[in-house]
């Protein structure tokens, strides 16, 4: 099934409407960079990692981060993985 520009325009319309997002800020990344350090994965995995936090986040779904690994009070789970921890 194709969607169309206009359809696909009216979909992200209404994410970015009723979403919630992070800001990025400096104080994101001075967090991702502890992150980042403290765990051992790159600066761009510890931004998002530090996003969830920010934004109340204790599950994260991600099949490039460590499942079952807590970045701080962010569980991560990989939702490609068919057993638990």
């Amino acid at each position: 099934m194709r969607i169309d520009r206009v359809e696909e325009n009216i979909r992200i319309n209404k994410i970015f409407r009723h979403g919630s997002f992070a800001h990025h800020d400096g104080v994101l990344v001075i967090e991702a960079l502890a992150i980042s350090e403290r765990f051992q994965i790159s600066h761009f995995d510890a931004q998002i990692v530090a996003a969830a936090k920010r934004m109340g986040c204790s599950t994260l779904y991600s099949e490039d981060l460590s499942h079952g690994q807590d970045y701080g009070g962010v569980r991560v789970l990989d939702p490609f993985r068919t057993t638990e921890v």
